[in-house]
């Protein structure tokens, strides 16, 4: 029925006969391109039962599972209609595939289903992974009269070190589980310079995880292991000139009532020069007195913002004005925001590869005289006992600000929830 082309990983992946599946592989490896192809190959075989597919986000279903399924079912000879307000793709003569997101477990009831296809499991939370995969295994009750069926869950997923696929397919091999791992170079088909450009993009330590394929501990010891106090390549730190005025002045922002903090930087030869910040500001409108005081007019005509962009939604100061709608409204002053905030881990891998990527380069310095509170918290924060960046200690919030700058001035990949869309008015 379909004719397409597999790597050795994939093969064994959409062949598995075990009842519970994973794929798991580095960016690029054709994960979620194989987990269509297994669902479809399914779907072929045994037209007479339901299959479930489920993203973490509706924006990753009808980005990505919406626009790609129609292209692979178009190379087979059948009829089919995708039904987006249903979230159900018809498939004539072979039944239907359901859509479904995971953010609301609870919503996996009223219907029985004959297989399951679970897209980035491990993005989300660990408590949240297994409580989704009980759901599903519990909806697994359709029978097929085509002879071997058996019922079936497949993962495919990148490794989020030792998390929930980790713990059920990989810490100990069990029967009827099957961990088929890829690494990014068992897919021939990536574009030259693909990897090159994950190797410039990503610290050394998640390389084996997003390269190779292989789960690691990406929660151990301090946040930003990266930074080294006192770094000979620290001498290199600098500071704007008066004349000539800098074209732009770069602003990280935290928002937080009576505890804002920022840090200011310059931009010169693709590398990024922190040498100020700002600490516990009372609101967005002192903040932004105190930067057009201390910076517009002396060292810059123009200031771009990199704010939180939760502060689209609330207001430090006032409750029916957004903090960025604040920002937008102050001459002198532009915002670079997403209209939602990257993942902590990747806005924590995109500081630690601009200090130090996997071949060696390094694209942001800290001023060390002027920024006491940052190189404190970017040495000092570690991981609690969620495995997120602890905010016990306060310094979460400089950090935090430094973050949103940097990863969106050397954004990682595999962040498949970060929106790209400017925020430009109001």
């Amino acid at each position: 029925m379909l004719e397409i082309e597999l790597t050795e990983p994939q093969t064994n992946f959409v062949q598995a006969p075990e009842r519970f599946v994973a794929f798991v592989g580095g960016f690029g490896s054709g994960k979620t391109f194989s987990l269509f192809c297994k669902m479809l190959i399914d779907k072929f075989k045994y037209p007479d039962i339901d299959l479930l597919y489920c993203a973490p986000t509706y924006t990753l279903i009808r980005d990505i599972a919406y626009a790609e399924l129609p292209s692979l079912i178009s190379e087979a000879p059948v009829q089919w209609r995708l039904n987006k307000a249903e979230n159900v793709l018809y498939i004539e003569g072979y039944g239907k595939i359901l859509f479904r997101t995971m953010d609301r477990p609870d919503k996996i009831v009223g219907f029985n289903m004959g297989r399951a296809y679970l897209d980035e499991l491990d993005t989300l939370p660990e408590h949240h992974a297994r409580q989704f995969w009980v759901k599903v295994i519990a909806r697994m009750r359709q029978r097929s009269r085509v002879p071997g069926f058996t019922n079936q869950i497949a993962i495919a997923t990148t490794p989020e070190g030792y998390r929930f696929t980790y713990k059920t397919f990989g810490k100990d091999i069990r029967p009827n589980y099957k961990l088929v791992k890829a690494p990014t170079r068992s897919n021939p088909h990536l574009p030259d310079g693909y990897i090159d450009s994950l190797m410039q993009a990503y610290p050394a330590n998640l390389i084996e995880a997003y390269l190779e394929g292989e789960f690691v501990n990406l929660t151990s010891g301090t946040v930003y292991y990266a930074y080294e106090r006192g770094s000979p390549d620290n001498h290199h730190t600098r500071y704007p000139s008066r004349k000539p005025m800098e074209p732009q002045i770069l602003v990280g922002v935290d928002f937080n009532v009576y505890n804002m903090h920022a840090v200011c930087a310059i931009m010169q030869d693709n590398c990024l020069y922190v040498f100020k910040e700002y600490t516990q500001v009372r609101d967005t409108p002192t903040l932004l007195k105190m930067l057009s005081d201390d910076l517009l007019g002396t060292y810059t005509h123009s200031i771009v913002m990199y704010p939180d962009s939760t502060g689209a939604n609330a207001a430090s100061a006032n409750a029916n004005v957004s903090d960025i709608k604040l920002i937008y409204e102050t001459p002198g002053f532009r915002i670079d925001a997403p209209r939602k905030n990257p993942r902590i881990e990747d806005r924590v891998a995109a500081v630690n590869a601009a200090f130090c990527n996997a071949v060696g380069e390094r694209k942001l310095f800290i001023h060390e005289q002027f920024c006491p509170v940052l190189q404190e918290a970017l040495e000092q924060q570690v991981y609690d006992s969620n495995g997120k960046p602890d905010k016990s200690s306060g310094h979460d919030h400089i950090v935090d600000a430094l973050g949103y700058m940097v990863h969106r001035l050397f954004p990682v990949g595999g962040a498949p929830t970060i929106s790209t869309v400017q925020v430009v008015g109001y």
